[in-house]
């Protein structure tokens, strides 16, 4: 591992980082609050952590290996996990480290759990502070996606790497920092005009910058108890499921789309699986609404569609209370919780090119089983999947659902009920925690006790980073030479 690069990319980190809590700090002053101070103490002392790092290795140029991409993966999330609660905790907003802790890593992972009860007290650059952590979350993974994680094929997702192939390797390294470039920017730009949106429609600026910065970043938070369904209006309700639903796509179609001018995007393997499910999904929940609530068409589907968005972009995004959905609903909500959105989108949960390859390779198993001798392929985007793609894809669905089990345990052994406690671990590693509420389930992340809270932590940043690239490094072979 190159101790030099990453301790230099950690400094780099840290100044921007210092630099970008100094946003809502100028915000609170000018608002003439008095809460500026956490945020000025909080940039400071990454500033003073940050300097010194990259100042005494600026000259310092060599490319990464995938040791220390996977080192500097954990430690930025975790790094920004603990300066981002800093200003809760300076505060004394959440006076108990942990709270802190945790209501800053469910806002970098975009999972949206909270221990504030009444988010209306809060002032007001808190509130920013707490959307900004889950919008800064969102672009960060993006850009995971595109510049480290393909690199070593993390969990069978490769495709950014066979999208950007050429014939010299610092070709691959400029065009794909290039296009995350691009990316950041066409990110901005969906924000803003979503703020506009929001805007246009009634809600006040401050909460429209609030909800378009954690809506398109698939978060869930809030400036309102109550959430989006505080504002009242159909209008803000659809621009927020619409934008849902482009933060759920894969931010390399963007990318092929609008700066390539590739319309073969249309035969995408994943974008056409998603788009199919995302169908299916969506007239079921409207025939059940409309057969067991009495709903008319239109409101059924407008219900449908909203339900659907939120909880394949892992928003969890509630606009009524999960307990008076049927059954049958809560089963499909379940199963799109696990699913999430696409690879190398804000969203969470295994990711549907995963899924679609998981039945692909089922379906192999049972074709061979009756041809034993017959040669079958299994192919995504016109690509061969190598048996290494295909061993990636069951090491981390079996790494998903084991870490669910334990997770699981650990949490109904400290109070709560196996429903709840399984509710809270699937939504955590799917980082999509307020979808707990479209199912019924009731949870208090305040009043949970520590070790509840540091395993459900644990379940978002592993969520979050794609198992892979935090468990290798307590690996063996991860420190040998």
């Amino acid at each position: 591992m190159d101790f030099k690069l990453l301790i230099k990319t950690l400094g780099g980190a840290s100044i921007g980082l210092g630099f970008i809590t100094l946003v809502p700090g100028l915000f609170s002053f000018l608002d003439s609050n008095r809460s500026a101070w956490p945020f000025f103490i909080t940039s400071l002392l990454c500033l003073l952590i940050g300097l010194p790092a990259w100042g005494a290795l600026r000259d310092y140029q060599a490319e990464f290996d995938n040791k220390t991409s996977f080192a500097l993966l954990t430690l930025v999330w975790l790094g920004a996990s603990l300066i981002g609660g800093l200003p809760f905790f300076l505060s004394g907003v959440l006076s108990d480290p942990v709270q802190a802790l945790f209501e800053s890593v469910s806002g970098f992972t975009g999972t949206g759990a909270s221990v504030i009860t009444d988010v209306e007290r809060l002032d007001r650059s808190l509130l920013l502070w707490r959307s900004m952590t889950q919008w800064l979350g969102g672009i960060a993974i993006i850009i995971s996606f595109v510049t480290f994680m393909p690199f070593f094929g993390m969990g069978g997702v490769q495709r950014f790497k066979s999208e950007t192939s050429g014939p010299q390797k610092d070709r691959i390294a400029s065009r794909t920092w290039e296009a995350a470039g691009k990316l950041c920017l066409l990110y901005t730009v969906l924000s803003a005009i979503l703020v506009f949106a929001f805007f246009q429609n009634g809600m006040p600026w401050f909460d429209a910058v609030n909800h378009a910065l954690t809506v398109i970043s698939a978060g869930g938070f809030s400036t309102k108890n109550a959430g989006l369904a505080y504002f009242a209006g159909e209008n803000i309700h659809m621009i927020a499921a619409i934008f849902m639903l482009l933060a759920t796509v894969n931010f390399a179609l963007y990318y092929r789309l609008l700066i390539q001018r590739d319309g073969t995007i249309v035969h995408d393997t994943e974008l056409k699986w998603f788009g199919g499910i995302f169908a299916v999904a969506l007239l079921f929940v409207a025939s059940i609404l409309m057969r067991f609530k009495g709903l008319g068409l239109g409101d059924a589907g407008r219900q449908a569609f909203f339900l659907v968005a939120s909880i394949c972009s892992s928003s969890g995004i509630a606009s009524q209370d999960g307990s008076f959905w049927p059954s049958a609903v809560q089963v499909i909500i379940l199963a799109l919780i696990v699913m999430g959105g696409m690879s190398g989108s804000a969203a969470g949960g295994i990711k549907c090119i995963r899924l679609a390859a998981a039945c692909k390779l089922m379906a192999k198993q049972f074709t061979q089983a009756v041809h034993p001798n017959a040669v079958l392929t299994i192919k995504a985007n016109g690509r061969v999947m190598t048996q290494e793609t295909s061993d990636a894809i069951w090491s981390l669905l079996f790494i998903y659902f084991l870490t669910f089990s334990v997770a699981a345990l650990i949490l109904a052994s400290k109070g709560l009920d196996l429903f709840a406690a399984s509710g809270a671990a699937l939504t955590a590693l799917s980082n999509s925690a307020p979808a707990t509420a479209h199912l019924g389930i009731s949870l208090n992340y305040a009043m949970l006790p520590a070790i509840s809270k540091t395993t459900l932590m644990i379940c978002m940043l592993l969520g979050r980073l794609e198992f892979f690239a935090v468990l290798v490094i307590f690996t063996p072979a991860y420190w040998r030479k």
